[in-house]
């Protein structure tokens, strides 16, 4: 792949991992106790920024080389990336139908329903979900083919069927996961009613 985008060596997964961690943890620590640093700042925006450094981490995470940057890695960093795209395109495309249609679903729900300068961070938020779900599919997608290799199909030989009898641990683990980000989403949206 020729262009001007570099990966970050290896040593710095390390790096990206801790952040990663403790912006997640100060996620759970800010969900627990509420606490606000900034009394200017709401308690939804102090948890955004705490879930930006989480996600960030991973981004970092994600551009960095292994520890042996071969042409295996190469094709499988882009069998990833490829596929985590278009994970992350269904998804977005889905859930902006079930945006629409939820109001012709369940009309009485949106009856003086108004937005307020305290819910601008929790629809950030739900903008964050969709690059973090980028970057964890492709996270996922690239370290189950690091270890499972022998089930990618480099050159797109394989048949659909031959694909889905090949890789049945890969293809339930990807239903799951999908299965718990919409699990989530009923969650979360039940949670902010």
């Amino acid at each position: 792949m020729t262009s001007t985008f570099k990966l970050a060596d290896h040593k710095y997964k390390k790096a990206s991992i801790i952040i990663a961690g403790t912006g997640f943890l100060l996620a759970i620590a800010e969900l627990l106790t509420e606490a606000i640093i900034f009394p200017a700042l709401s308690f939804g925006f102090h948890l955004q920024i705490c879930l930006f450094i989480g996600i960030m981490g991973l981004i970092k995470l994600a551009m960095c080389k292994e520890k042996e940057e071969d042409e295996r890695v190469k094709a499988i960093r882009s069998k990833a990336m490829m596929q985590g795209f278009i994970f992350t395109c269904i998804m977005v495309l889905s859930f902006s139908i079930n945006v629409s249609l939820f109001p012709f679903i369940a009309p009485d729900a949106f009856i003086g329903i108004t937005s307020s300068k305290e819910d601008y961070p929790y629809i950030g938020m739900l903008l964050m979900a969709f690059p973090a779900t980028s970057v964890i599919s492709y996270l996922v997608l690239f370290n189950y083919g690091l270890r499972n290799d022998e089930n990618w199909d480099y050159n797109d030989t394989m048949t659909p069927k031959e694909n889905i009898i090949r890789n049945k641990k890969y293809l339930l683990i990807r239903t799951l996961i999908s299965l718990a980000i919409l699990a989530a989403l009923i969650v979360w949206g039940r949670m902010s009613k």
